[in-house]
């Protein structure tokens, strides 16, 4: 390592055999290397400090904890390896701890998947692959990382690979930029103690030696950095702007991944279009509300992210779909918000007149318990598959539609009343489906009023299906049945114009692969609005 700046090895107590083995390994390739008590360690004597620890972590270990962090907020340099990773929410440098932490046997060789945006990064930058396995088969090593939810304010620099095979939910690389310091974290896969063949070896080593002298040198890598801003977006979509098969007219992500259309709403005469949107990634987790806005429905925008997940809140998990509606004079919206094994309605209004801060209501969830008849499917995942929001007013009411499924199979849009948008009264299903559907969920219902005839569409995972006819006294009678698209077309949420036109946006999912996904470093786009009408002979048209 040229240059060789001073490190400081962490350790509780005394070193256990792994974190001997890392600490022997850096002491041979750094000059200046020493190993430090975490209870009497003087942060400020070393350029960068690096705690490896394979024991579960105990936070009992930070009893100094305010120490280290204020020498990391004060412009120091940290290092977090297997299970040090954890350390990253009690020093406070953010809200949400990974999840995942433990032991696992390694049956094929391990190691990191790097994001297509941070190729170029520091720590890389000695690899001409994405993929680059650290660690051997045939050991069980400790690990920390990222899986069902992603870090609050961290970016991932890097999931995981194991033998040929992604795992892009495991979340193992991750970069921190708290006041004026940085912390890595590197949750898995570059164990010392147990020998590993060569490859894996060298891998694992020049990872170790390229993160500390990037830490060393107290520089940041452009892309980094939370939450992001419209310059960085532009930098992004710069990075990743050779690709030949990234649309320029659909609406697609900065980065990463994008689904379903939320939100859509005519406002202060701009069109705005939220959309579910992960920052981690371009695969489906923690999803945040992304946010573009137009003119002319032709050139988009990037607005900064709209709706973050709260890590106390019920939307830890997700800021799921949603809609929005002009509250006398307030935009609202309401969304799902995911915790745990429960999904239910969140409600925010606008705290600018550009639509970018947002106030979540203190109150969240809007609807606490699911309704009894019908009963709503539970899964493996869900206490209740009951999600997704259609508002609208009508005579001083607001009514909502609210997609499910339901036990015994079949779909569902369940239809509630409020006077506020916050106290609302269950009033029954409009509409359900075959009963002979086992596991059918009804997602992200829409109800469309064209004057004599009203339009009903939804998802089913598979099809967008709509039912024309009349909705009156909470029922909906169908005529007419079919798919509103036929090819890749899914979740759409509509908006009323100005000039009286129903413009209905939808989600084009992917066709390549997981792998492919995430060598392009984005996932997902928006169809272009489409204007949906009655046809002469009351069909629906669409154009």
């Amino acid at each position: 390592m040229g240059n060789s700046p001073r490190i400081g090895c962490l350790y509780a107590d005394a070193c256990t055999d792994e974190q001997a083995a890392a600490y022997d390994w850096c002491q041979e390739a750094v000059d200046d290397a020493e190993r430090c008590e975490l209870s009497s360690v003087e942060p400020t004597e070393y350029d960068v400090l690096w705690w490896h620890r394979d024991e579960l972590f105990d936070e009992r270990a930070l009893a100094d904890a305010p120490a280290l962090a204020a020498y990391v907020r004060d412009g120091g340099s940290l290092l977090l390896t297997l299970s040090a990773l954890s350390a990253v929410e009690p020093l406070g440098f953010d809200d949400v701890a990974p999840d995942a932490v433990g032991w696992e046997e390694i049956p094929e060789p391990t190691g990191h998947l790097w994001q297509a945006l941070y190729a170029d990064h520091p720590i890389h930058a000695d690899y001409d692959t994405l993929r680059v396995h650290t660690r051997g088969a045939g050991v069980t090593i400790p690990y920390a990382r990222y899986e069902s939810i992603a870090p609050q304010s961290g970016d991932v620099l890097a999931s995981t690979v194991r033998g040929d095979t992604d795992v892009v939910k495991q979340m193992s690389i991750l970069s921190w930029e708290p006041g004026a310091g940085q912390v890595l974290g590197i949750g898995s896969s570059v164990a010392f103690a147990q020998p590993t063949h060569d490859v894996c070896r060298g891998n694992r080593e020049t990872l170790i030696e390229n993160a500390l002298g990037f830490l060393a040198t107290a520089d940041r890598h452009p892309l980094t950095g939370r939450p992001k801003d419209v310059d960085t977006f532009g930098q992004l979509r710069e990075r990743l702007g050779d690709d030949p098969s990234r649309p320029s007219y659909h609406v697609t992500p900065p980065a990463n991944w994008l689904n379903d259309p939320n939100g859509l709403i005519h406002w202060n005469g701009r069109y705005h279009l939220f959309y579910q949107y992960n920052p981690a990634g371009p695969f489906h987790n923690t999803i945040h509300w992304g946010h573009a806005v137009s003119d002319d429905l032709v050139h988009w925008e990037d607005r900064p992210v709209a709706l973050t997940p709260s890590p106390d809140g019920p939307d830890r998990d997700g800021c799921w779909s949603g809609c929005a509606v002009d509250d006398g004079g307030v935009p609202t919206v309401l969304y799902t918000g995911g915790r745990d094994k429960r999904q239910l309605p969140c409600i925010a209004t606008a705290a600018d007149d550009d639509l970018t801060a947002w106030d979540k209501d203190p109150d969240n969830p809007i609807i606490e318990e699911l309704p009894a008849e019908p009963e709503v499917l539970r899964t493996e995942h869900w206490e209740g598959e009951f999600r997704d929001h259609c508002v609208w007013r009508e005579d001083g009411t607001w009514y909502q539609l609210i997609g499910a499924g339901m036990e015994g199979g079949g779909g569902a849009a369940l239809l509630y009343e409020s006077a506020d948008l916050r106290d609302w009264e269950y009033q029954g299903p409009i509409l359900t489906g075959d009963r002979d559907t086992a596991g059918t969920v009804w997602e992200c219902p829409e109800l469309l009023d064209f004057g004599d005839r009203q339009l009903l569409h939804i998802s089913n995972y598979e099809d967008v299906v709509y039912f024309l006819g009349t909705y009156a006294d909470g029922e909906f009678e169908v005529d007419r049945r079919d798919k509103l698209d036929h090819g890749d077309f899914y979740a759409p949420q509509s908006m009323w114009t100005d000039d009286g036109r129903i413009l209905t946006w939808g989600w084009l999912p992917e066709a390549r692969d997981v792998s492919g996904q995430w060598d392009a470093g984005w996932s997902g786009a928006m169809s272009l609005p489409r204007e949906l009408s009655l046809a002469d002979d009351g069909g629906l048209c669409q154009r």
